[in-house]
């Protein structure tokens, strides 16, 4: 089965075929890029104890760039417990940001308490049909 993609650049309109198995490569591509810049994220900023050290580390930059086709991939992470939870949710938070997608809310009582937040980020993740 063949998918159509139209693609437009000035002056030109492409219609394209594309294959199931094309679109299956794109996302198992797609997933091992996420993982290996996962990797190196959660081993890069395990000292970091700022914000913004985190959000300005160049492989956290790097999947906030891929935008909102990573947000599964992290959510189960995420749910799975993988190490680095701190640049996985502030990855998170900016992806919805700059997609004008709604925010997690954690209650005030709970920021602070990473076990909890965690909690909240996979149920939101659950709620939007992340996971």
């Amino acid at each position: 089965m063949n998918d159509i993609v139209l693609v437009v650049f000035p002056g030109m309109i492409i219609l394209i075929a594309l294959t199931s198995d094309f679109f299956k490569f794109l996302k198992w591509r797609l997933r091992k890029r996420y993982e290996e810049l996962a990797e190196r994220a959660t081993d890069d900023t395990r000292p970091y104890s700022f914000y913004t050290q985190t959000f300005r580390d160049s492989s956290v930059q790097a999947i906030i760039g891929m935008g909102i086709s990573v947000l599964p991939f992290i959510f189960r992470d995420l749910d799975e417990a993988k190490g680095g939870v701190h640049w996985q949710m502030i990855t998170v938070s900016q992806i919805l940001y700059n997609n004008d997608l709604p925010p997690v809310e954690i209650p005030e009582e709970f920021r602070g308490d990473v076990p909890v937040m965690e909690r909240i980020y996979v149920e939101y993740g659950r709620k939007h049909g992340w996971i």
